[in-house]
């Protein structure tokens, strides 16, 4: 007994001192790995007590196992975003709150909590039901999910993100309280980014993506799981690659954006509805509506799927007046339970219950008002009536019109999932098609009246079910007979072929932002910034630069994460045509700047320069030649290759 612990003295003592000069890592990677460990538990917890709450309150819709803890967790956080606003407001936020906040619920959910993370030992069982292909599935999803933790990890890159997703809660936490924003964003529902104040508090401001990251995992999951319930496990397994194999989806697992949440909420509430199309019980339809509700909480236009659920219960009930009635109600009132906390916090600070929408109010003038609600569109006519194969085909990452490059498997299995759609296969999967089909119509109607309408991400909340339907249209395929002809290996070629280019171009996306060199150490976060948003980054240090008591104000630059709250940023890009109708000559303007306690001018010139050429813009010359009178005898601070200047404001 002395020899053997002798022996493992010796064998300690070895390792120990030869790794003391012989490190296998740096202390930059070292402190990563601490800070991402502590990161994900701050939302893995935040996820787990959200399950636990949900499992508490409500039982979940019988769509397997793993589904029930997926929509739990949907109504959990759905409740704790709303409830957090509500505290907010009226007590303050502070981290102290916080760290008593998820400690308080983890011991009190703490049977709930377990049961929840237990249950998710059944995910092996979804993997290997899936067969071959849908293993080969699984596997390219965990490669696109591990990139995006990498991207998660490191600070935050994508446009809006930096331009309020993430800076109220940094502003809210900087203040103790939840307070009325200059920002006209400020107007737009915040489900998703009081969960975001809540991980930033107790975990940095990286916890915010890493929790919207493992909420996409959640619905990933979510999909997988009720594809394999309502067709084959399969089918599940297809419907993730469909909504994987766009470019845009796939990188957005990253970004630290609300869309996902969006998602999560449009697929509970979709199976709710079924579970109520299928049993006639009044629950379903009443949690449908809740979850309805927290989606618009989350994002205005997830209001599609609430249009979309009444269309539903519309359809089903048939012709029966009373039924109808007392079935839109049970629908309909829940999503007006869960929405009034967002419409009413607009009407106390605005007197507008849409703000920034509809007339003007708060920080949105009229001139604002017109600007944002452009009706200039994008396309033409074939927009409407061709829009799945033109949101395909003409949706690039970035691009102007779509604005996402969502892959061709969407479209290519989805249409081929409708053309299945009748008879029992309509009856068993009514929901979806329903869903699907309210939500496209929705988007080519709308896409025409307004350009923003026919951005793809704000139609997220119905790909879940656009999924489904993909997932169904593969599964139809396959199934049919052709002598001579192995249909399931022509498709599921087809489906890996676009699945393996995608997850090939998100890999070296990923590799080229450099997540994984910043997680290792290799790469330092300012270098990370530089290399990722350009001038941009050097703008923000010229700006931190300054004395404290500056206040910076931003023209044509909507990004301010990084330099709040000294920065007043271009939140929409229209801060100079505003300024032009309200007080019209360079001297006035300057005036009114100075008025404001404004100490410097940062202009991105590369921003005002994207709407000189164009012939539809909103800018005369007159309004330029009016911004180089107010700019000529401004001294220059900094001047960062004719892309930022940063300008001193005092007189």
């Amino acid at each position: 007994m002395l020899f053997v612990f002798a022996a493992i003295l010796w064998l300690a003592a070895v390792t120990g001192s030869y790794y003391l000069t012989h490190k296998p890592f740096n202390l930059d990677l070292a402190r990563n790995v601490a800070l991402a460990g502590w990161r994900l538990l701050i939302a893995g917890a935040i996820l787990s007590v959200s399950g636990g709450l949900g499992g508490r309150v409500l039982p979940g819709p019988r769509g397997g196992a793993l589904f029930e803890r997926v929509a739990h967790a949907a109504v959990g956080l759905g409740l704790l975003g709303t409830g957090l606003w509500l505290v907010g407001w009226g007590f303050g936020v502070r981290v102290w709150f916080f760290a008593g906040l998820l400690v308080g619920l983890l011991l009190f959910l703490r049977r709930d909590v377990i049961e929840w993370l237990k249950s998710w030992r059944a995910l092996s069982a979804v993997w290997q039901a899936g067969g071959r292909l849908g293993q080969i599935i699984a596997g390219g999803t965990a490669l696109l999910l591990g990139w995006a933790l990498f991207t998660a990890l490191a600070p935050p890159l994508k446009f809006d993100a930096l331009v309020y997703h993430l800076v109220f809660p940094q502003t809210y936490l900087a203040a103790g309280r939840i307070e009325y924003q200059t920002s006209i964003f400020w107007g737009m529902p915040q489900l998703m980014e009081m969960l975001f104040t809540w991980a930033i508090a107790l975990g940095g401001t990286e916890t915010a993506p890493v929790l919207a990251w493992g909420i996409a995992l959640l619905t990933l999951i979510g999909v997988a799981d009720w594809g394999a319930h309502k067709i084959s496990p399969r089918a599940g397994w297809v419907a993730v690659a469909c909504l994987l194999g766009g470019f845009t989806l796939a990188i957005s697992l990253a970004w630290g954006y609300v869309d996902w949440l969006v998602m999560l909420f449009g697929l509970v509430g979709m199976v709710w509805l079924d579970q109520w199309q299928a049993t006639g019980t009044r629950p379903p339809l009443v949690l449908a509506g809740m979850v309805a509700g927290f989606a618009i909480g989350t994002k205005y236009t997830a209001g599609v799927w609430a249009l979309g659920g009444a269309v539903v219960v519309l359809l089903h009930t048939g012709r029966n007046l009373g039924n109808l009635v007392k079935n839109l109600l049970l629908f309909s009132v829940p999503v007006g339970v869960t929405v009034t906390p967002w419409v009413l916090k607009n009407l106390l600070a605005t007197g507008n219950p849409l703000y920034p929408l509809v007339f003007p109010a708060g920080e949105m003038n009229a001139t604002r008002l017109a600007l944002y609600q452009s009706p200039l569109v994008f396309g033409d006519w074939r927009d409407a009536v061709l829009l799945p194969w033109r949101a395909t085909m003409l949706g690039l990452e970035g691009g102007v019109g779509y604005s996402a490059a969502i892959g061709p498997l969407l479209l290519a299995f989805g249409f081929l999932g409708f053309l299945a759609w009748r008879g029992a296969v309509r009856r068993a999967l009514f929901v979806p098609g329903v869903i699907a089909l309210t939500g496209l119509i929705f988007w080519a109607i709308t896409g025409r009246w307004a350009a923003l309408a026919l951005q793809t991400r704000l139609m997220l909340v119905i790909f879940p079910a656009l999924a489904i339907i993909s997932g169904l249209g593969f599964e139809r395929l396959v199934q049919i007979q052709l002598p001579g002809v192995r249909l399931t290996r022509v498709a599921g070629v087809v489906l890996l072929v676009v699945f393996g280019f995608n997850s090939l171009e998100v890999s070296t996306y990923a590799l080229r932002q450099g997540g994984l060199q910043h997680f290792l150490g290799l790469l330092p976060s300012e270098t990370y910034l530089t290399n990722n948003l350009g001038m941009t980054a050097y703008a923000y240090q010229a700006i931190h630069e300054l004395p404290a008591s500056a206040r910076v104000l931003m023209l044509w630059e909507p990004r301010s994460l990084a330099c709040t709250p000294r920065c007043i940023p271009d939140e929409i890009v229209d801060r100079w045509l505003s300024d032009r109708a309200i007080y019209g000559t360079a001297p006035a303007i300057l005036a009114s700047w100075r008025a404001a306690g404004y100490t410097h001018l940062l202009v991105y010139h590369t921003g005002a320069a994207f709407y000189q050429p164009d012939p539809q813009s909103p800018y005369h010359p007159a309004d330029w030649q009016t911004l180089d009178e107010l700019l000529a005898p401004l001294p220059v601070q900094t001047d960062l290759n004719g892309i930022y200047t940063l300008y001193t404001l005092a007189p």
